[in-house]
């Protein structure tokens, strides 16, 4: 799975941008990474950063409860993770990506999530 932007340019291409953290929201994936890959004024060079999709709780084989436990194997459960990512660089237009490999669970990219500040003038 694959995923880009378009360049960003939060409303105003003449100040300089600098991002700060992107949050994705993922839903499923259980165990997954994925990577986060972010790049400033069109380049191709994106920088990367992996982040783990959250294996701490397990979901359920059949959708139902085992005796009402919530740590059974059975029992129902959805894996809503939002792993954060520091970025670095700056630029006048962003562009953001994200790349997952799914084996066996179901991935769902949410929401993104950007964190930015906007700087002086260019």
């Amino acid at each position: 799975m694959s995923y880009f932007s378009n360049p960003l340019s939060f409303g105003d291409s003449s100040r300089l941008k600098l991002l700060k953290e992107i949050i994705i929201t993922f839903i499923g994936g259980q165990g997954a990474q994925a990577v986060v890959n972010w790049g400033y004024d069109y380049s191709q060079a994106y920088t990367k950063q992996i982040v783990e999709i959250n294996s701490g709780s397990k979901t359920a084989y059949y959708n139902e409860s085992e005796y009402n436990v919530s740590t059974s194997e059975y029992s129902a459960s959805i894996i809503v993770d939002r792993p954060k990512t520091k970025t670095t660089g700056s630029g006048t237009v962003v562009t953001i990506g994200m790349d997952a490999t799914i084996n066996q669970n179901a991935l769902s990219l949410q929401e993104l999530n950007i964190q930015a500040l906007i700087g002086r003038m260019i």
